[in-house]
């Protein structure tokens, strides 16, 4: 009797992800501790980041040598750069105190203090002319940052990030940039 093959778990597609993103949003919540914060303002643009573990947590982050940092983010900033380009045609950086839903969606649930979502929200920062030039001369690569959002401090942008289910093998993080107040 010969065995089975292995189940083959393929990553969704981007509109897989921002389909099933869609269907769990309009639903109730799966958890009832699970806060979902609504968008304020206008949506400008809503991108993924799979697979989920680019995105990593903080215990995760501090095990990384510092130049294996600059290499997720550089990851992120490829993949989710091309569902941004109608939103970077725009006047950038966004000004006042723009809104970031970010939503994990994956089959376990993370400690609410993972801040699973550091480095995607740093690659759509604007970085200073200091870090850039830093960055030139000791890497002689240029800077990441998108320049979609100023900074990431609460007084520049409002972060919004919580938990939703997704299969097992079906993770991704889902982010939506929302004009704010």
């Amino acid at each position: 009797m010969r065995a089975a093959p292995p189940k083959v778990i393929t990553a969704p597609s981007i509109a897989a992800c921002l389909d099933h993103a869609d269907r769990t949003l309009a639903g109730p919540p799966r958890k009832v501790w699970i806060e979902r914060v609504p968008g304020v303002g206008e949506m400008l643009a809503r991108f993924v980041v799979q697979p989920l573990d680019l995105c990593k947590t903080t215990n995760q982050l501090e095990r990384l040598p510092r130049w294996q940092k600059g290499k997720v983010a550089r990851e992120i900033e490829e993949y989710i750069a091309p569902q941004l380009v109608h939103l970077r045609s725009g006047r950038l950086p966004l000004l006042g105190r723009p809104m970031i839903r970010a939503i994990r969606f994956s089959s376990r649930e993370p400690d609410r203090t993972t801040d699973w979502s550091k480095i995607p929200i740093d690659v759509l920062s604007v970085r200073n002319a200091r870090q850039r030039a830093r960055q030139r001369a000791t890497s002689g690569r240029r800077a990441q940052g998108l320049g979609i959002i100023v900074d990431d401090r609460p007084a520049c942008l409002d972060l919004r990030t919580w938990w939703e289910y997704a299969p097992a093998g079906r993770a991704f993080g889902y982010f939506e940039i929302w004009t704010g107040c």
